[in-house]
């Protein structure tokens, strides 16, 4: 667990780095990218540990999709951690921050989210997991099952991996690429306990009457618009 451990302290430690006036005074960017349940839309780069980082939000269609974005997040987050843990070589395909916004008095507001096409600039598309990350895969899992029995082949062939400048990037959980279920599996429990025990210190409360608040509450059809 030291390397999901490692994962997480410098997730939530990033997180800090976030001022949260400052996020809540942003307006929705681009949009990236949208799917059956979610969006994702640009917001701006953030200074963290020295450096600037581009952070995205990804939203919900409906409002049972926004509710359920903190369920989602724990379950995508216990995904990441046993690649960080089990995979370690792979870590830095995973996003260098992740965490829950949610709208004081009114709940979740969306997940924000490492932008890798920093603001649009990259072009993003979802491509088959690399052999070489396949292999460190079987690698870090060895012992507990073939690599066919422990991952979904459908989500690694297209689902997990996308391409942005010429780099692999892990970046969608939902479907998760393990074929067990973290509920059922000794393996990936210890996971999802860590990645529960984690919300709280990877949560950002916004205004409600901030811009960002006021712009994810808008109509699904707004949220799509650019």
């Amino acid at each position: 667990m030291i390397k999901a451990y490692d994962y997480l302290e410098r997730n939530a430690e990033f997180l800090k780095q976030i001022d949260p006036k400052n996020l809540a005074d942003q307006e929705l960017g681009e949009l990236i990218g949208s799917g059956k349940s979610a969006i994702f839309r640009t917001l701006g780069a953030e200074s963290i540990d020295g450096a600037g980082i581009e952070l995205g939000v990804k939203l919900g269609i409906s409002e049972f999709d926004q509710m359920m974005l903190p369920l989602r997040l724990q379950a995508e987050l216990t995904d990441m951690l046993a690649i960080a843990d089990r995979a370690p070589d792979l870590m830095h395909r995973l996003p260098s921050v992740i965490g829950l916004v949610t709208i004081d008095g009114q709940g979740p507001a969306g997940v924000i989210i490492e932008d890798a096409t920093r603001g649009g600039k990259y072009d993003i598309s979802s491509v088959s997991t690399s052999e070489d990350s396949r292999q460190k895969l079987a690698i870090g899992f060895a012992g507990r099952s073939g690599l066919d029995e422990m991952f979904d082949k459908a989500v690694l062939d297209s689902g997990m991996a996308f391409d942005i400048d010429e780099n692999e990037r892990f970046l969608d959980f939902t479907p998760s690429p393990f074929r067990i279920n973290p509920h059922d599996s000794p393996l990936l429990s210890r996971y999802r306990d860590a990645a529960e025990q984690s919300m709280g210190a990877i949560t950002i409360n916004i205004p409600s009457n901030s811009p960002l608040a006021k712009a994810i509450a808008q109509p699904a059809g707004d949220k799509l618009s650019r």
